[in-house]
């Protein structure tokens, strides 16, 4: 690419060369949506030469801060903070380093638009299933449980549209029960409310499974090499060496196969292990939860009924 607009090079008698020139950059950026919508975006840019190491070019930054007399505000973005450094790269064909400068650049994302949009929906929709507890008729209580759970559906829907697909974090809905909410309602609080917590017992039965699919793929494997053996070994001759070379190859193609199909197969095994596995502390936190306030329903309707009894 080459600049849109084209200027003239200043160069004076001690060999500097200016050359202001406008360019736009587009880079990608690594998106950190863990605390989403309050999230933090930090960006590098790395400007360096490919061919000169320091031998020939030093690449330093002009202006440490940042020029922002054209900047255009974002209406989802705000821009936080600015830092330029030098660094050094050194490579094993070149014996002197690489000098590059790398930006850093830090927005924090507006969170109105998800407060209004996104948060204050989702609040209300917990207040809402809160409420079906205190519902008495059970034809309303099904009633107002199926209308909050297509709500948080659609919600959820909407949520998965506004998200950037990425993979390296997850928003803290979607992470793993703290270890403090385990200690407080899969210990004691399950115990008093006489809910009996099964996710360990189901991770360990699906762990047990893992390993059955493992020594399978195993037996498998002996069998697809016993039965090469055999063939090859009938058409043979004991004087043909190249031939038992191609064999021997091919036996070591056939091992290394194997061995990347085993592990894509724990590796997809785990993932589905690791993502079960959440999905069951969810549950069984949502069981504890609901058992919790059916106790409270009960004991806010026993203590009015008593109260109106020993009024009148």
């Amino acid at each position: 690419m080459k600049s849109s607009i084209s200027t003239n090079i200043l160069i004076n008698s001690l060999g500097h060369v200016l050359w202001w020139s406008q360019w736009i950059f587009k880079s990608t950026c690594t998106m950190d949506i863990q605390y989403f919508p309050f999230d933090v975006q930090t960006c590098f840019l790395d400007f360096g030469s490919w061919s000169f190491d320091s031998s020939d070019i030093i690449v330093i930054p002009v202006n440490q801060d940042a020029q922002l007399n054209f900047y255009s505000p974002n209406s989802e973005f705000d821009f936080m903070e600015y830092s330029s450094h030098n660094y050094t790269s050194f490579y094993a064909a070149w014996t002197d380093p690489f000098f590059y400068v790398r930006y850093k650049i830090v927005i924090k994302r507006k969170p109105l638009y998800y407060l209004f949009n996104i948060l204050m929906p989702t609040i209300l929709l917990t207040i809402i299933s809160l409420l079906g507890f205190f519902i008495h008729g059970s034809e309303e209580k099904i009633s107002i449980g199926i209308t909050t759970l297509l709500s948080m559906v659609v919600l959820q829907m909407v949520v998965a549209d506004c998200l950037p697909t990425v993979s390296d974090a997850v928003p803290l809905i979607s992470r793993e029960v703290p270890a403090i909410l385990k200690r407080i309602f899969f210990g004691f609080l399950s115990r008093f409310l006489c809910v009996s917590v099964s996710f360990n017992e189901n991770f360990k039965q699906k762990d047990s499974f893992a390993q059955q699919g493992y020594k399978t793929v195993l037996k498998e494997e002996n069998s697809l090499k016993r039965k090469f053996r055999e063939t090859h070994n009938n058409k043979v001759d004991d004087d043909s060496s190249d031939r038992k070379g191609e064999i021997v190859l091919l036996e070591e193609m056939l091992q290394l196969v194997l061995k990347n199909i085993i592990q894509e197969n724990d590796k997809r095994v785990q993932t589905e292990q690791r993502s079960d596995a959440l999905k069951n502390e969810w549950q069984e936190l949502a069981r504890v939860l609901d058992r919790l306030f059916l106790f409270i329903f009960l004991l806010i309707y026993a203590c009015l009924t008593m109260y109106l009894f020993i009024s009148h």
